[in-house]
Order: C-alpha cells, then sequence, then structure tokens
C-alpha cells in the first residue's frame, strides 16, 4: 500500500489496539504510551492507517536514536502489511 492510500483506510477501534499492543509487547509499554497519547491529542485518535503511521512516527520523535529507528521501521511495516 502507498502511503497516499493509506488515507483512505480507516482503523476501527480493535486495529488501533492490535497496534498499540503490538507495540508495547515489541518495543515497550513506554513507546505503546507515547504512541497512544500522540494519536489522541495530535491526531483525533488516528481514524486512518496514515494518520496511525504519523502518530508512530511523530511519538518516535521522543526517544533516542537507536530506539527512535525501531519505531519509525515498525511503522513502515504498516504499509506493507
Amino acid at each position: 500500500m502507498r502511503l497516499c492510500e493509506s488515507r483512505r483506510r480507516y482503523l476501527g477501534a480493535a486495529e488501533k489496539a492490535d497496534i498499540v499492543l503490538y507495540i508495547g509487547d515489541k518495543l515497550g509499554q513506554r513507546v505503546a504510551d507515547k504512541v497512544a497519547e500522540v494519536a489522541n491529542s495530535e491526531y483525533s485518535s488516528a481514524p486512518t492507517l496514515y494518520h496511525a503511521i504519523n502518530s508512530i512516527t511523530h511519538a518516535a520523535c521522543a526517544f533516542r536514536p537507536a530506539m527512535q529507528s525501531e519505531i519509525e521501521r515498525y511503522a513502515g511495516t504498516l504499509l506493507a502489511a
């Protein structure tokens, strides 16, 4: 999927929860909390895949470069799914 197409893919509550739970399991609860915080405060609870990806990459900015790269790599996998 291309990034521009992700604007039309709306996410249900279960899909958003799955994304945050996966982040918590693989990258840590602190990262998951930051992603949820950014999604809720800046992206209207991330209604589309595009917003979810932006929430993840924006949240990544709060972490050190190595962790930031891991978080952004995960965001990129959402387009490949």
